[in-house]
């Protein structure tokens, strides 16, 4: 009974050691939460996000399509980074629906 505690034991502690090693190989770290993330990802979505916030020095609104062009990437992701943005409360969206919707930065 104790050698067979002793190797689930033994193998979860491998299991974890493991999966610290992958992450740390892979650049990933845990959140707060306890959540693994990719901080290369996480590096560039921000570094995106702030060149997102660049277009408003020179134009007032920003859309979906601005975004998609700029990054090259699909209308899904294009809506992501805006989303973000308007949630750390530094843009509002303007619009309801589709091709009607923009952003403008939020002053103050």
């Amino acid at each position: 009974m104790n050698t067979i505690i002793l190797l689930i034991v033994g193998i979860l502690i491998g299991v974890g050691i493991s999966r610290w090693c992958l992450a740390k190989k892979k650049g990933e770290e845990k959140d707060g939460c306890g959540t693994l993330v990719n901080t290369k990802q996480t590096d560039e979505k921000e570094r995106r996000k702030a060149e997102i916030m660049k277009l408003f020095e020179t134009q007032e609104e920003v859309r979906n399509r601005d975004v998609e062009t700029l990054f090259q990437v699909s209308d899904a992701t294009a809506t992501n980074y805006l989303t973000e943005l308007e949630t750390e409360g530094k843009v509002r969206q303007v619009g309801v629906f589709g091709p009607l919707v923009s952003y403008k930065k939020v002053i103050g």
